[in-house]
C-alpha cells in the first residue's frame, strides 16, 4: 500500500510540474517562437495546431483546423493561477468570461 501511495504521489508531482511547464509555455509562446530553430518551430506549430492549417483560396484566409485547448483558454486563467499561488483571490475574476466575445452580438454605441 505504501509503495502504491508513493507511486501516486510521484505522478501527482509530475502532473504539477507538467501543468506549470504548460502554463509557462503558453505565456511565453511568442518569445519562444522567436528563438527556436525551424525544426522546433514546426513542432511548436504542431503542438498549437494539431490538425494543421488550411488556406481558403476563395476568401484568401489561413485558418487552423483545430487549436490545442491549452492555447484557447481565457488569458485570465494564468493570472488567476498566479494570484492563487500568492494567496490572492478575486471572487469576480471569471465574470468577464461569461460575457459574449466581440463578433457574437452587434456592438452598441
Amino acid at each position: 500500500m505504501e509503495a502504491e501511495l508513493e507511486r501516486v504521489s510521484k505522478e501527482i508531482l509530475n502532473l504539477d510540474d507538467f501543468m506549470e511547464y504548460s502554463l509557462t509555455l503558453r505565456s511565453n509562446i511568442f518569445r519562444m517562437w522567436d528563438i527556436v530553430d525551424l525544426g522546433d518551430k514546426r513542432r511548436l506549430q504542431n503542438l498549437i495546431f494539431p490538425k494543421g492549417i488550411v488556406y481558403d483560396k476563395e476568401t484568401a484566409r489561413i485558418e487552423p483546423r483545430e487549436v490545442n485547448r491549452l492555447f484557447i483558454a481565457m488569458p485570465c486563467e494564468l493570472e488567476q493561477t498566479i494570484e492563487k499561488e500568492n494567496g490572492q483571490t478575486d471572487k469576480n475574476i471569471n465574470l468577464s468570461a461569461l460575457a459574449p466575445r466581440l463578433g457574437l452580438e452587434p456592438r452598441t454605441p
